[in-house]
């Protein structure tokens, strides 16, 4: 995909890898309260899928963090360099700064080399 002759793809794969990763995070955080409202989460990526919510990345990431295994695919270290090379170049975003926040205790917890699965190790510990 050509987006232009300067920056622009670049800032295009900023802006899309910051999607990716407030996605994932923000999917951590529904299955987490789908376990507290005691949803299974077969039940939950079902209805995903029967409609226009679904996103294959996202339901992918659903079964990576069900099964607590975090084989890198894009890294919780690489989503973090994205989201700070972001923050530099944009206006402040307080939904980028929570997901920052998240990628930094990722990586405090060992989790850096790690799929981006792994800003869904709290979940699993807990």
């Amino acid at each position: 995909m050509h987006v232009g002759t300067g920056v622009e793809g670049s800032s295009l794969k900023l802006a899309v890898n910051a999607w990716m990763t407030a996605a994932t995070v923000a999917m951590s955080d529904v299955l987490a309260l789908c376990d507290a409202l005691g949803i299974e989460h077969a039940t939950f990526v079902t209805a995903l899928e029967a409609g226009p919510l679904a996103m294959p990345y996202e339901l992918q990431k659903v079964r990576t963090m069900d099964a607590g295994t975090y084989a890198a695919g894009f890294a919780v270290q690489l989503a973090l360099k994205d989201i700070d090379l972001a923050a530099n170049l944009a206006p402040p975003s307080p939904l980028l700064q929570v997901v920052r926040d998240r990628l930094e205790r990722a990586v405090a917890a060992g989790h850096g080399s790690d799929d981006l699965a792994a800003v869904d190790y709290l979940r699993k510990s807990a």
